[in-house]
């Protein structure tokens, strides 16, 4: 069974008018605009060189063609642009979580130089390090690969070190920058978090003042702890007794 040529050219033109809608469909989603207006041409024109064709055949045949492609153009059309939204906002979520990281990177290595000396700051953070922030949004912590390096004290903003971050200082800064040297006797126990007493201080670094953030190491510059001096180095190598420094930290 043969179709009626009115029938055929029907169907000729409604695939063709489909066709041509979700082509400029797919173009405009593209963003391609000049191809989009190539086939807009092509698309919603050929009404009117349809004068060969009965006239109620061709405009019907038109119709339908492009009511369908004009749905099919805005599903196709919101489901991409839903797409772009989403795209959008997780480069925009990225590019702020990157512009907060680098503003807080600079803060911390901009505190780090001021508190033990320039150069500190790089030493301890490099620009793979992660920050644990506060409920308020302020660092709260330091890490880097998962270990502490360094913690923000909240009372005077400065900042407390790990045994990782007293290491990298050890090696960055040389002799007795920063540091406070122990004798023989007192090393193994401020290894194990012993307090450091003013007795067994052999050498001090002569810019430490009371309340300092600094290093412990024996006479051969190992390290053994970390933590806050509570005198001046004068005091703590002139002084018998009390405590030169609480430790925080002891690398056992």
């Amino acid at each position: 069974m043969h179709s009626s040529p009115g029938l055929s050219r029907y169907n000729n033109l409604y695939k063709s008018a489909s066709l041509n809608v979700l082509v400029f469909a797919h173009d405009v989603a593209s963003r391609s605009y000049e191809q989009a207006a190539h086939n807009y041409h092509f698309c919603f024109l050929p009404l009117y060189p349809f004068s060969a064709y009965p006239p109620l055949q061709a405009q019907t045949a038109f119709l339908f063609a492009a009511m369908r492609g004009l749905l099919l153009f805005y599903f196709f059309f919101s489901s991409n642009l839903n797409i772009l939204r989403e795209k959008g906002l997780k480069r925009e979520m990225k590019t702020m979580k990157e512009e907060e990281k680098n503003k807080l990177l600079k803060k911390a290595r901009i505190i780090a130089d001021y508190q033990f000396g320039a150069g500190a700051g790089d030493i301890l953070f490099s620009d793979s390090i992660e920050f644990i922030l506060s409920r308020t949004r302020r660092i709260s912590q330091i890490e880097e690969k998962g270990e502490r390096i360094a913690t923000l004290r909240s009372t005077d903003g400065l900042l407390t070190l790990s045994i990782e971050g007293a290491m990298r200082l050890c090696r960055f800064f040389k002799y007795p920058r920063i540091r406070v040297v122990m004798n023989e006797e007192s090393a193994e126990f401020i290894k194990k978090g012993g307090t450091a007493f003013c007795k067994h201080v052999t050498d001090a670094d002569p810019e430490i003042k009371a309340y300092d953030e600094i290093i412990v190491v024996d006479e051969k510059d190992n390290l053994l702890a970390t933590g806050k001096a509570m005198l001046s180095s004068e005091e703590m190598k002139s002084f018998k007794h009390g405590v030169a420094v609480k430790v925080r930290y002891g690398v056992e």
